[in-house]
């Protein structure tokens, strides 16, 4: 019976997920920026956001052709202590982002003027 059980789940998966009839093709879309990106929330095809470490969110308004550094300012705190793991973006202007790590350095930061 388990035997039956990991032929079924093959074959569903097989099925479920059928190779592609051409090769996919990618695109490297350099967004000018050493950091480390965790979040990505695209608005439409021309509006995108990431969020990474050192406080860093990026937004492209042209498909990534270039990338304008719209990160909070943090005035009294290193901005390489925050993380941002999350972004949500509702409009090239609207957006939140979560910060994690321990204490006050988890964070949700919101922006109506991105």
């Amino acid at each position: 019976m388990k035997t039956l059980s990991i032929l079924f789940s093959i074959a569903s998966f097989t099925f479920a997920h059928p190779k592609p009839t051409k090769p996919l093709s990618w695109t490297l879309t350099p967004t000018n920026s050493t950091q480390q990106f965790r979040g990505l929330s695209p608005v439409d095809e021309k509006v995108l956001w990431v969020s990474g470490t050192s406080g860093t969110i990026l937004r492209t308004t042209n498909s990534g052709r270039t990338w304008v550094d719209v990160s909070p300012q943090f005035v009294s705190e290193n901005a390489s202590d925050f993380q941002f793991r999350d972004i949500q973006a509702f409009s090239k202007k609207n957006a939140v982002a979560l910060s994690i790590g321990e204490g006050n350095l988890s964070r949700i930061y919101k922006t109506d003027n991105g």
